[in-house]
C-alpha cells in the first residue's frame, strides 16, 4: 500500500480517453415488446384513417366551393385551410384539457387535419396566379390565407378554453 502524505492526494495517471457513460438499461420482456409494437400499429393506423378521411373532405368542400364560386381565385383551398386552421386550434386545446387519447389526437390532428389542410396547394394555386399575370389575386391570396388561418386558429384555440 502506498503512503499518502497527509493534505496531498495521491497522483493519479491523466486519462486521454474517458468511456462513456452507461446508464442502465431496462430489461423488457418480449410481452412487453409486443405491447409496444401493438399500440404503434394502433397509433399508425389512426393517423391513416384519419388521413384518408381528411383528403376526401378536403375534396368534397374544395370542390364543391368551386362549383359555387368559380375557379377564378382559389376559393376552395382558402376556405379549406382556413376551417382546418380553426379545427387544429380548437381540437389541440380541447382533446390536451379533456385528455384525449394518444390514438385519438393522432388520428384528428396529424391524419384527419393533415391530410384536410394543405399548405402545398396553397403554394401551386398562389404559383399558377403569378405565372398566369395575376399578381394582385395571387398576392390577395397569399395575405388573406394567412391572415385568416392565424385568425381562425386563435378563435378556435379561444373558444375551445372557454369549455
Amino acid at each position: 500500500m502506498r503512503k499518502e502524505r497527509r493534505g496531498v492526494l495521491p497522483r493519479q495517471k491523466p486519462q486521454r480517453f474517458r468511456k462513456p457513460l452507461r446508464f442502465n438499461r431496462h430489461i423488457i420482456s418480449s410481452h412487453q415488446k409486443t405491447q409496444l409494437k401493438y399500440h404503434q400499429m394502433i397509433r399508425l393506423t389512426a393517423i391513416a384513417a384519419g388521413g384518408a378521411i381528411g383528403a376526401l373532405l378536403r375534396f368534397w368542400i374544395s370542390s364543391s366551393m368551386y362549383a359555387l364560386l368559380g375557379r377564378d381565385f382559389p376559393y376552395g383551398t382558402l376556405i379549406v385551410n382556413v376551417w382546418g386552421c380553426f379545427l387544429m386550434g380548437f381540437l389541440s386545446i380541447f382533446m390536451l384539457e379533456r385528455f384525449i387519447s394518444a390514438e385519438w389526437r393522432a388520428a384528428l390532428l396529424i391524419g384527419l387535419l393533415g391530410a384536410f389542410t394543405t399548405f402545398s396547394t396553397f403554394s401551386l394555386e398562389t404559383l399558377t396566379l403569378l405565372q398566369g399575370g395575376e399578381q394582385t389575386k395571387a398576392l390577395l391570396n397569399i395575405f388573406i390565407s394567412i391572415l385568416l388561418c392565424l385568425l381562425a386558429t386563435w378563435l378556435g384555440m379561444s373558444l375551445a378554453r372557454q369549455l
